[in-house]
């Protein structure tokens, strides 16, 4: 299991604000290299411009198994 996040600033009439991003990535390493392969892994993405706190709470509760539905 691989769990990421990034950011990046944006510019707004109010000033900068931030974008957070968060990925949930479950590798399979045994999966063909392949477009058609890859796209069938399990990735879930995630993006606010709230708090961090809020995305590494939702992303991480994502990432525990038994929290996950499959």
């Amino acid at each position: 299991m691989a769990v990421a996040f990034d950011g990046v600033m944006f510019p707004t009439r109010e000033g900068y604000k931030e974008a957070r991003v968060g990925v949930v990535y479950e590798p399979d390493w045994g999966c063909a290299r392949t477009p058609e392969a890859e796209a069938g892994l399990r990735k879930e993405y995630f993006a606010t411009t709230g708090s961090r706190e809020s995305l590494v709470r939702e992303v991480c509760g994502r990432a525990v198994p038994e929290r996950r539905e499959r």
